[in-house]
């Protein structure tokens, strides 16, 4: 049998691997809220057509989406500034 840690941190990986997916999707598709404005929508959209010459559809531009990449970007740079500051 399992100590008390062992079967907390199961549970709990299983509840965090499971439910923050969830809110990933919650998050990108947020529409609602503060606009994006013009300019950023349309300089993200150059950017978009400019990594792949698939057709983007209109709808892949939200403030949800910007919040997510925004973070995702921040999380991804922090991590390396992390490494590269440790050596």
């Amino acid at each position: 049998p399992g100590s008390i840690a062992d079967i907390s941190t199961t549970l709990m990986g299983c509840v965090y691997t499971g439910l923050l997916p969830s809110y990933w999707a919650r998050l990108r598709c947020l529409k609602e809220g503060l606009e994006v404005s013009p300019q950023l929508s349309m300089n993200l959209d150059q950017g978009i057509r400019w990594l792949s010459p698939l057709p983007v559809a209109a709808d892949v531009i939200t403030q949800g989406a910007i919040t997510y990449w925004f973070t995702a970007l921040g999380c991804a740079l922090s991590d390396v500034g992390a490494y590269f500051g440790g050596k």
